[in-house]
């Protein structure tokens, strides 16, 4: 409404109802401004009750703090769920997350930029909304200044984890003509990092030959389980990912392809033929 501006201070009278543990309010609410000075929302150390929560869905320590700005000291930082933008992080025996959103008035970048040291092991500060889906409390950054790292040491049992993750990054998720693949042999900041790599499954087609993956591309897709193995004094660490070796799902000549091209978007490649292919449902190769 026009008389409402931001940072007034309102009464709302209304009834509360709750959609998967979330207060939300019922249609026909009212208000009354209190007071048109401004004020910015302060936010409130919720460090004990998130801490002394038995689980991430202790309604009774975390209810007090839904819809409010919070702050959490001494968090460890976890493992991240890209698909679902989960920064997990865990504080006395309970374990939630930092969610990046557009939603909440923070652009792709600003998510970025607030999230950029997240690295397992570090501790940190977190502050954002308290917010609740499926009854479960997370944190919604609301400005980049949602996460501060307080402490960097790792132990050697976390090391090993992110020196395999950072590694399983490096490796592709699909090969389309059957190559050879350099294998990372270290990963930087982790001096004295030992790396190694076995195939789990797919023996077939994916070989580990010293520092490189010899992957065979046949008539049929095949999924290859490659696991990396991380060694640093005396504590270990493994993970593994699974890369396609698969025939691309079109394959056109490249006259034919030349003469369908986008006039919009013109794409014009320049290569020798090293292999022709030995029919039209067959791929040949040109580099």
């Amino acid at each position: 409404d026009s008389d409402l501006k931001e940072g007034n201070e309102i009464i709302v009278s209304v009834t509360v109802t709750r959609y998967n543990g979330q207060l939300e309010f019922e249609k026909g609410c009212t208000y009354t401004v209190i007071s048109t000075t401004p004020a910015t929302p302060k936010f409130v150390d919720a460090t004990e009750a998130f801490k002394t929560a038995k689980d991430n869905k202790d309604t009774a320590k975390l209810d007090m703090y839904q819809n409010r700005l919070v702050e959490i000291k001494g968090v460890t930082i976890s493992d991240i769920n890209e698909a679902s933008y989960y920064y997990n992080f865990e504080i006395g025996n309970m374990k939630t997350y930092l969610r990046t959103s557009t939603s909440y008035g923070m652009t792709e970048a600003d998510n970025k930029k607030t999230v950029a040291e997240w690295v397992r092991g570090y501790e940190a500060t977190v502050r954002g909304l308290c917010v609740v889906y499926s009854n479960v409390y997370y944190i919604q950054p609301i400005d980049t200044k949602a996460v501060t790292i307080t402490n960097k040491e790792v132990p050697d049992e976390i090391k090993v984890i992110n020196a395999a993750d950072e590694t399983a990054k490096k490796l592709p998720t699909e090969v389309l003509v059957s190559s050879e693949i350099a294998l990372p042999t270290k990963v930087d900041g982790y001096e004295g990092l030992e790396l190694s790599y076995s195939v789990t499954e797919g023996n077939s087609n994916f070989v580990v030959d010293g520092n490189k993956l010899k992957v065979t591309v046949g008539d049929t897709s095949v999924t290859g389980k490659i696991k990396i193995t991380t060694k640093l004094n005396g504590k270990e660490a493994s993970k593994e990912v699974s890369i396609i070796a698969n025939l691309p799902k079109t394959t056109v000549t490249i006259a034919k392809f030349l003469e369908d091209k986008d006039t919009k978007n013109e794409v014009y490649i320049k290569g020798i033929v090293v292999a022709s292919a030995a029919s039209a449902d067959k791929a040949g190769s040109f580099v």
